[in-house]
């Protein structure tokens, strides 16, 4: 379960970043479990909201990143910068959270219809409803609904 640790760090980068603590809560549970030290070692993805180093060098943050804080702020920087990147993602959580998990190139595949179950990406294919996939946007949506008592700032869209 979350830490004391993740659980202020969370807390101060959101209240620093002006962004919802509730949804940063559901992102890190879906993308690392809660864990501070998550690591993916195929896409080099670190910290409990999954960094890649492309979104780490896209928001201007140093990588390797060595710290939950600078990590979370990452995460959190990136998908700010997705929803002004994109016209789909300012009005759509769900949206933003796709094209965090699968990347630009990916998500139009997925928009497409060029993704099957078969794809190696695990965000596609929990998107696609695959078998054996762990929901991804829905759970980062349900876990943050599932804590009102986190809500800190209004979400952007649906």
């Amino acid at each position: 379960m979350a830490t004391r640790t993740l659980a202020i760090q969370l807390v101060t980068v959101c209240a620093e970043e002006g962004y919802p603590l509730d949804l940063a809560f559901g992102h890190a549970y879906a993308e690392s479990s809660l864990q501070l030290t998550a690591v993916n070692p195929s896409s080099k993805a670190t910290g409990p909201l999954q960094v890649t180093p492309i979104a780490a060098q896209q928001v201007g943050a140093a990588w390797p990143m060595t710290t939950p804080a600078a990590q979370i702020r990452a995460g959190l920087r990136y998908m700010k910068w997705l929803r002004s990147a994109y016209p789909e993602c300012s009005g759509s959580v769900r949206e933003t959270l796709r094209h965090y998990g699968m990347g630009r190139g990916n998500w139009q595949k997925y928009k497409r219809g060029e993704l099957t179950c078969s794809t190696p990406l695990s965000v596609a294919r929990a998107e696609l409803g695959c078998p054996g996939a762990r929901p991804y946007s829905a759970t980062v949506l349900a876990i943050a609904q599932r804590h009102p008592e986190l809500k800190t700032t209004a979400w952007w869209g649906s």
